[in-house]
């Protein structure tokens, strides 16, 4: 199964889709300050918002972990 991200990325209409009205930028994932998870586990910036936001997949693994 191909991944989500990668299939959005290539879907030029999805990706707009998700930018306006979703306020979702897959090419905003890097966070500009250090952040991390009072569990200690791993946060993986893939996402931003036009607000400053990073969206982090949570833990080790995939595409199927919680995001924050």
């Amino acid at each position: 199964m191909e991944s989500l991200i990668a299939a959005v990325r290539e879907q030029d209409e999805a990706a707009l889709f998700l930018a306006w009205p979703g306020d979702f930028d897959l090419d905003g994932g890097d966070h500009v300050e250090e952040v991390h998870l009072a569990s200690g586990a791993a946060l993986e910036g893939f996402a931003g918002d036009s607000a400053g936001g990073t969206y982090f997949f949570c833990g080790e693994g995939g595409e199927e972990r919680p995001i924050l």
